[in-house]
């Protein structure tokens, strides 16, 4: 929940605005006052909830625990509602928006079919005042040549044909008019321009009495009616317009909540493929966990170790500051791809990346370790040297008073240490003891001491058992058979009866379980 009660802004928030982008032109208006309040009711119960939990955790009250927990409820119930109302709301939503989308759509085509008819009308009109307007030009053509060309023409005619006529019946009568016309010339041709005007003047007021205001009427009537049907083209081609962006707009709005719906399936398999991941990760987690709590350094009185847990987590704890955090998803797995392969993928491919992180570490002798001052201290290396070397010694002595006094009790110390790591061990250990003995180890890995501190009869004994180990597998082999052959045990040291006794109490120290 965002502070301040604003509602928050994600892709489902984006489809809801996606859908009503159209709402103000559809006028369409969804009541939202009852999600407002269940909206404004949870904001609420949540604050609430906060501070008491704030409260709580400055003082500790029952009191305030109950009321936690009243609380909780209240706004599990408000939610609830919320989420109730919310779908009602939608699908009420959708309903409005339908119903006004088909709404408009029949009025942009009422309003289009509107504009055609009475584009229709005028187009009519205008035929019918152009059929009219031809009709008075030809009428006027006919006018024209009627009392312009064929009128005049008859009159000029009948004139020339009296004048023949005269002259063939009687030439002096014909001459004596000719002569008569030509004194009196001026006379006539201004007589004859006067009857020419007046004839004029007749017939132009005839033609504008009778066509020339008809034709000027249908003119007039047609321009306007062009005027008009311009005027409704372009209201038209407008209509249409209208049209087309209602349609396009609506196209849009469709595209862009399939997308959004899209985006959300997209983003609801991602969550689930990243919650598996996570879910694969803290797996990983968890058995890499418990395999580092089992795998814990094992020892006893006779068995130590060089590093102890504690040196091992201070390493390991000291290495990561050294280390980039970005190397494994650099070399190995990138974080595009952890979420894309399998658990059991990802653990193999990160416990190799640790094992070549401490590949060194694996195989460095015991020597080498305690070289290595940023695992083990000196002081602490030359400590755990010493445990291991009291810790040798044998818990049970075979003697009765201190081997340092006994001047017949005999201390042997042999340790199995690697080839590498022999002149360093031997070193260290050679001022603990005098006869010591180093034997080579195949594990350079493992350093064994053994010290032997047996007085008499054990030292005697156990030399007796030296003898007859050598005689006993020197009869199994294949040599050279003598006569004179001397006996590796003499039989008198076999009869003795401290020989005896010897054997008796060693059989017993045995039998009681103090030797084995």
């Amino acid at each position: 929940m965002p502070l301040g009660g604003d509602r928050s802004k994600n892709l489902v928030t984006e489809l809801r605005a996606a859908e009503a982008f159209l709402d103000s032109r559809l006028q369409v208006i969804i009541d939202q006052e009852a999600t407002q309040n269940l909206f404004n009711q949870v904001f609420s119960l949540k604050l609430r909830r906060q501070q008491l939990q704030d409260a709580l955790a400055e003082a500790n009250s029952q009191e305030l625990l109950q009321e936690i927990q009243i609380i909780q409820e209240q706004l599990e119930k408000a939610i609830a509602e919320y989420r109730q109302a919310l779908n009602t709301e939608i699908e009420q939503a959708r309903q409005i928006r339908t119903q006004a989308i088909a709404r408009t759509r029949e009025q942009a085509q009422a309003a289009i079919n509107v504009v055609q008819n009475h584009l229709t009308a005028i187009e009519n009109q205008l035929e019918t005042a152009t059929d009219n307007l031809n009709e008075l030009l030809t009428e006027e053509n006919r006018f024209r040549s009627q009392y312009l060309i064929i009128y005049p023409t008859l009159v000029t005619v009948a004139l020339f044909a009296l004048l023949i006529l005269s002259g063939i019946f009687s030439q002096s009568t014909l001459w004596g008019f000719l002569q008569q016309i030509w004194a009196n010339f001026i006379s006539y041709l201004l007589w004859t321009a006067v009857t020419i005007f007046t004839y004029l003047g007749i017939v132009w007021l005839k033609y504008s009495t009778n066509i020339r205001d008809r034709i000027q009427k249908v003119q007039k009537q047609i321009q306007r009616l062009e005027s008009s049907l311009k005027a409704t083209a372009v209201e038209l081609r407008r209509s249409y317009n209208e049209q087309l962006k209602l349609e396009y707009d609506l196209y849009a709005q469709n595209l862009r909540v399939e997308a959004l719906n899209h985006l959300i399936k997209i983003a609801k398999q991602k969550f689930e493929t990243l919650r598996q991941a996570t879910s694969n990760f803290s797996e990983v987690y968890n058995n890499l966990v418990a395999q580092r709590n089992q795998a814990t350094t094992n020892f006893s009185e006779i068995k130590l170790t060089v590093l102890t847990d504690a040196d091992i987590d201070a390493y390991y704890q000291s290495f990561l500051t050294t280390l980039p955090t970005e190397k494994f998803t650099q070399e190995q797995v990138s974080r595009s791809q952890s979420w894309k392969i399998s658990a059991e993928e990802f653990e193999n491919k990160l416990m190799h990346f640790a094992r070549q992180q401490f590949e060194k570490l694996h195989n460095l002798s015991i020597g080498e370790v305690l070289k290595q001052s940023d695992l083990i201290a000196v002081d602490t290396a030359t400590k755990r040297l010493n445990e291991l070397y009291n810790r040798a010694n044998l818990l049970l002595r075979l003697q009765d008073i201190d081997a340092n006094l006994n001047p017949t009790s005999q201390r042997e110390t042999t340790l199995w240490v690697g080839a590498k790591d022999k002149e360093q061990i031997f070193g260290l250990y050679s001022r603990f003891s005098r006869s010591l003995t180093a034997l080579l180890a195949e594990d350079e890995q493992r350093l064994c001491i053994l010290i032997n501190s047996l007085g008499f009869p054990a030292y005697f004994l156990s030399q007796i058992e030296f003898y007859r180990d050598c005689y006993e597998r020197t009869q199994g082999e294949q040599i050279e058979q003598e006569e004179n052959f001397p006996d590796l045990i003499p039989e008198e040291i076999g009869s003795s009866r401290e020989l005896k006794l010897a054997y008796q109490t060693l059989l017993l120290a045995i039998a009681l379980g103090i030797l084995s």
